[in-house]
């Protein structure tokens, strides 16, 4: 009996299935997206890479490798993605090894697998990464905060690894616990410019059925930018509408703001992402033809051969027909439709199929335990290989540890090395001066102790204005160079010669007598009488004050006197002598007084007379400062000083105090005979007698 089935007709064509198959739009970065893609379309998906980012390498290289150089000095180093990661570990130089004492702490999984590609991962290191076990788990760095221990960290320094901008959430919160933190760009993010081919192949992917993948907030707003700047209205109605899946609340809530209206949260990592796009995909088309259905085993009734044969028919298949070219009918197959439709030839042999049956379960049973023994093995085998591993591991970090030790000894030798040399080098730079200097000739030492003796007169001359001692030591290297007498020396003892000239012809000054008259003058200005606090005049000013007055009192005083001498006379036409007398005296007395009361001064300044009486104090204190100070500039002999400030002295007295008065008159008279006496403060220099010390070395 030959029955054949015919093929299934429920497979698709190939193009047919392709055709109803989602396409899910990566945005990844190129170098990011490989693993996505590949697990997408492992499972039936097709797949379209339009990237929203572009990672490359920082420019500033040197201050990464700088900040990477000694990893040890930081309590913590975090990486916030893996192109931080990739990126910090390539800038490294070749064998460099994260020490593993410096703990290392990551936001997600994808950098944690970044870092193990490197060698950094546990048992050996220490990784800090947010919790992955709820299904909730957040992967930020919020997340990461929660898992650091903030406390330890306080005072010591902490290094993250980032790209150009990203947010400082995580650093404002170390900095604000009292860490010290230290940021360093890795890399640098920009926005793509797509061509447009990559245009016309995304309007093919929207004129589908699609979904995007969206795993940045700033790869969402340079979707939105670049769509709207490149895309029509419709389609970007189109884009907002379609399926988005994104790993973080913050990505959802940056596309939604954006116009974004169907954008779900998966969870942090692909594995739930690439669920979410499967949940929203459903079940898959085959896309391969589906293989035709086998044909029904023939019965076979020979006694030496018991078997049993199930041929399983499909569902869909319709039921077999006799062949037309078959010369005797056979029965047909059933035709009703089953899930499984068997079809046995059984024969008559049932104690030797028992014991076959028997022995095929002894033979089972002896596999498993084999396996089960081989099982048990190869687990021993592998506890023994992790103890040893575990104990290499120990010894691996006893010996690291004595390597570093080695390495400090050493690096402190080398410093005391450096030292040694450093102060060998000083004493040889100290023997080649001293070896110079005794190469030096006789002459030479004459010439620079002539030339520092000529030096330190012309200081002492400058500074302290002491001519005799600049005269002695001049005459004193005259002296010395007229000993040597050496024809090399003549220049020099020319120009001392006129030096000595200058300072005998200067005229002598009496800077004490100048300085005596200058103290009289500061201890008279508490007693001198201000213009503002005039007192009625004594015996003696009244006697002058007459000459004093103005033109116009004179003749008024003068007028009053000639009527009352002629009362005086026409009284005494009839009184005697004592009377008129007697009246005389009356009257000059009655004029005395009468001129003590009204006193008519002329004051040419206005505001001498509005001086208040801490006003006056001050004015009198002005005085006395800058009269000590002329008594210094004199004493220093700073001409043009001790000038200015005997002229501001004398312009203050003639302004504000009683020029009336002698003791105005006296200090006023102090201070012209200090001007006389003293005449011009300037010194010569010794210029030529230093230049030429100097120049003799060059005759």
């Amino acid at each position: 009996m030959d029955d054949r089935l015919p093929p299934s007709s429920s497979a698709l064509p190939v193009a047919d299935s392709a055709a109803t198959v989602p396409v899910v739009v990566v945005t990844r970065p190129r170098a990011q997206a490989p693993m996505l893609v590949t697990a997408l379309e492992r499972h039936g998906l097709r797949t379209h890479q339009f990237p929203l980012l572009d990672i490359a390498p920082t420019p500033n290289l040197g201050d990464l490798r700088a900040a990477l150089g000694d990893p040890s000095r930081y309590a913590l180093v975090v990486f916030v993605s893996p192109n931080a990661v990739q990126q910090a570990f390539a800038a490294m130089p070749e064998g460099f090894r994260w020490p593993q004492e410096v703990p290392v702490a990551v936001v997600g999984p994808a950098s944690a697998q970044a870092l193990a590609t490197h060698g950094v991962a546990p048992p050996a290191h220490r990784v800090i990464r947010p919790d992955t076990h709820a299904d909730d788990a957040r992967q930020d760095s919020e997340a990461l905060y929660a898992r650091l221990d903030v406390p330890s960290l306080s005072g010591r320094e902490v290094l993250i690894v980032r790209g150009n901008g990203g947010r400082e959430w995580l650093a404002d919160q170390l900095r604000e616990a009292g860490v010290s933190v230290r940021t360093v760009e890795a890399y640098r993010r920009s926005v793509p410019v797509p061509d447009a081919a990559a245009w016309a192949a995304l309007r093919n992917v929207l004129a589908s059925r699609h979904a995007w993948t969206l795993t940045s907030s700033e790869a969402v707003r340079n979707l939105d930018d670049l769509a709207r700047a490149n895309l029509t209205p419709a389609e970007v109605n189109t884009l907002h509408g379609a399926p988005c899946f994104a790993p973080h609340a913050r990505i959802v809530e940056q596309a939604e703001s954006l116009g974004f209206r169907d954008v779900k949260l998966t969870g942090a990592g692909d594995d739930r992402l690439l669920a979410g796009v499967l949940a929203w995909a459903g079940p898959v088309p085959a896309s391969v033809p589906t293989p035709p259905a086998p044909a029904p085993a023939e019965s076979n009734t020979s006694p030496s051969s018991p078997t049993v044969t199930q041929t399983p028919v499909p569902s869909s298949a319709p039921a077999a027909k006799p062949a037309a070219a078959q010369p005797s009918p056979a029965p047909a197959v059933s035709s009703a439709p089953a899930s499984f439709a068997p079809t046995m030839t059984v024969n008559h042999a049932p104690r030797r199929g028992g014991w076959l049956i028997w022995a095929v379960l002894a033979v089972i049973v002896v596999a498993v335990a084999a396996l089960q023994v081989r099982n048990e093995r190869l687990a021993r085998e592998i506890r023994q290989r992790g103890q040893q591993n575990e104990a290499l591991a120990q010894e691996m970090r006893v010996l690291s540890s004595a390597d570093r030790d080695a390495v400090g000894q050493l690096q402190q030798k080398f410093g005391a090395l450096d030292a040694r040399t450093t102060e060998t080098r000083d004493r040889q730079g100290a023997l080649e001066q001293a070896s110079q200097d005794l190469l030096r000739n006789r002459d030479d030492w004459q010439r620079a102790e002539i030339e520092r003796s000529i030096e330190v007169a012309a200081e002492q001359l400058q500074l302290t204005g002491n001519v005799s001692g600049a005269l002695a030591a001049l005459q004193t290297v005259d002296a010395r160079l007229a000993a040597l007498n050496k024809p090399q020396f003549n220049a020099v003892r020319r120009a001392v010669a006129r030096d000595i000239a200058k300072l005998k012809a200067m005229p002598s000054i009496d800077l004490s007598g100048g300085a005596i008259r200058l103290d009289d003058a500061i201890n008279a200005v508490d007693t001198l009488p201000l213009v503002s606090s005039a007192q009625p005049l004594d015996a003696e000013q009244a006697a002058q004050a007459p000459k004093a007055r103005p033109a116009k009192n004179a003749k008024a005083v003068a007028a009053a006197s000639a009527s009352a001498s002629a009362a005086s006379t026409q009284v005494g036409t009839g009184w005697s002598a004592g009377v008129r007398a007697w009246w005389g005296r009356l009257w000059s007395d009655v004029r005395g007084e009468l001129g003590q009361i009204v006193q008519v001064r002329r004051v040419d300044q206005t505001e001498a007379l509005l001086l208040s009486s801490d006003q006056a104090w001050f004015l009198r204190e002005n005085l006395k400062l800058r009269l000590m100070n002329a008594r210094l500039a004199l004493l220093s002999r700073n001409d043009a000083v001790f000038r200015a400030d005997l002229g501001r002295a004398d312009t203050l007295l003639a302004r504000y105090f009683d020029t009336q008065s002698q003791r105005v008159t006296a200090v006023q008279n102090l201070l012209a005979q200090v001007r006389t006496t003293v005449g011009t403060l300037e010194v010569p220099t010794l210029a030529d007698s230093l230049a030429a010390a100097r120049g003799q070395g060059k005759e």
